[in-house]
């Protein structure tokens, strides 16, 4: 940057540096460099201008130039001097290679932890070292990047990870700037595991009464499109009684609900239940939790006279309004009931509402005789017609 000639041997020297900070004098030197030549009556010396790095920092922020007087002697003579003014280029961020704001790969679902899935690329012209940060939405801990490196690597099994696609947000940044380069990158896990379900839930079913312990009820519609592991199903219920007449039991790939006991429309804590279910694959847990609603129907039974044989009656003669003594039995709660005569002595009659036995007239025996007894047949029915 600088010649000195004279016929008397010189050096050259900094003479000033404005501004004299951050650097000043301490981040420059000048020295001899190349050869010297000589002329008929002169010596020409070259001289080169060094940034000394390890005594000062170049920062464009804090002084985008630098003015420096460059003083040339013989030591005798007077003082020659040059000015040399320095311009500082500002440091340039890192940019993603390629230069796109959104990129795509393709990351294996049977990756395992510390797998390769991306590595990013980036161009610093300083040759500054970059760092890297990563956002991935959703939010997951199954992938991390390297600060220093920009490689995307797999945390744990990505088949935990249950979706067949997620984007990383990724920005770089140097020591001198904030991360102002950024990159989307779109994964795809391919083969991916996607957390199974069922398709005929939530729904309300229902189940007759009496058909006995191991009838089935419904049989899940399940959908597990990549199988790794068996199925595995929790049930649970919004009452014990719940879990005492059903039962879930396992078929192939899918589970069937069982009666568990005989269902019975007359126990009022199980003839509506709400059952839970909750499926998993080993690896992904479906995306909700599904309810199932069992009502038990209502079988119309057959009443039943207790006792059964003959029943006989004492009363005295007079006009006759009585209670049969019999006890009409029906497993339908609520039932009603319709009493009629079907045989027996003309003078008697019955109530086909309450059962009782009346004699639309005067009962009247002979003097002398301890009773008389007279038949009476009769039937129940019940509001459906059974007798």
């Amino acid at each position: 940057v600088a010649s000195c000639s004279d016929d008397d041997p010189t050096r050259v020297f900094i003479q000033s540096v404005l501004p004299t900070s951050p650097c000043g004098t301490r981040c420059f030197n000048i020295l001899p460099c190349g050869s010297s030549t000589s002329g008929a009556n002169s010596l020409t010396s070259e001289y080169c201008l060094f940034f000394e790095a390890g005594y000062g920092t170049l920062r464009y922020a804090s002084a985008p130039q630098y003015q420096l007087t460059i003083g040339c002697t013989d030591d005798v003579e007077t003082m020659t001097t040059q000015t040399i003014t320095v311009t500082v280029v500002s440091n340039t961020p890192p940019v993603f290679v390629p230069n796109s704001r959104y990129v795509t790969t393709t990351a294996s679902g049977r990756s395992l932890p510390g797998d390769l899935v991306y590595a990013a690329t980036t161009n610093d012209i300083d040759g500054d070292a970059v760092y890297y940060n990563m956002v991935t939405n959703p939010d997951i801990p199954y992938l991390a990047m390297g600060y220093a490196d920009g490689q995307i690597r797999a945390t744990n099994d990505l088949r935990f990870m249950c979706m067949d696609s997620i984007q990383a947000y990724v920005t770089a940044k140097d020591a001198y700037h904030p991360a102002t380069s950024s990159v989307t990158v779109g994964i795809t896990i391919d083969p991916s595991n996607i957390a199974p379900y069922i398709t005929n839930l939530d729904t309300t079913v229902s189940v007759d009464e009496n058909v006995g312990a191991g009838f089935p009820v419904l049989t899940f519609n399940l959908i597990d499109k990549t199988t790794y592991r068996s199925i595995n199903f929790h049930m649970t219920s919004a009452s014990d009684a719940g879990m005492e007449q059903y039962e879930l039991v396992p078929s192939g790939n899918t589970a069937i609900l069982k009666t568990r006991i005989n269902p019975n429309y007359e126990r009022g804590d199980t003839r509506s239940v709400k059952l839970y279910f909750d499926i998993d694959d080993g690896y992904c847990t479906a995306n909700e939790t599904y309810f199932l609603t069992v009502n038990i129907k209502d079988i119309n039974e057959q009443p039943t006279c207790q006792p059964t044989k003959v029943n006989n009656i004492e009363i005295y003669e007079g006009n006759i309004n009585t209670d049969t003594g019999i006890y009409i039995q029906d497993p339908d709660i609520n039932d009603v009931h319709n009493f009629t005569k079907i045989g027996g002595s003309s003078l008697f009659n019955i109530d086909p509402a309450t059962g009782y036995i009346y004699s639309p007239s005067e009962i009247d025996i002979d003097p002398g005789k301890e009773y008389v007894q007279y038949p009476l047949r009769f039937k129940v029915t019940d509001k459906r017609g059974l007798s």
